[in-house]
């Protein structure tokens, strides 16, 4: 989801990079040609996903110290962690 937000959140400079009519400079060709997610995005979307994946079944492994975006999961009610755990069998 986050990598999607930001693919649009880079709409405007493309689109006005567009509605120039004119030749586009070098500044604009990656707001043209070029989607991409920064490494940040990328960094949070792993840690809480196949990061946290592999920290559940390797709980001493110690890699979530070194992690910068990693969140710890919330608390939920009783049915949420029932079915919760139905999904990750």
């Amino acid at each position: 989801i986050i990598g999607w937000l930001y693919q649009y959140y880079n709409t405007e400079p493309k689109a006005a990079a567009f509605a120039k009519n004119g030749k586009i400079t070098k500044e604009e060709i990656p707001a043209v040609t070029q989607l991409f997610t920064p490494d940040w995005i990328v960094r949070y979307m792993v840690e809480n996903s196949l990061g946290r994946l592999w920290v559940e079944g390797h709980p001493d492994c110690g890699l979530k110290e070194n992690w910068k975006y990693y969140l710890e999961e919330a608390q939920q009610e009783p049915e949420v962690q029932a079915k919760l755990a139905e999904i990750r069998k």
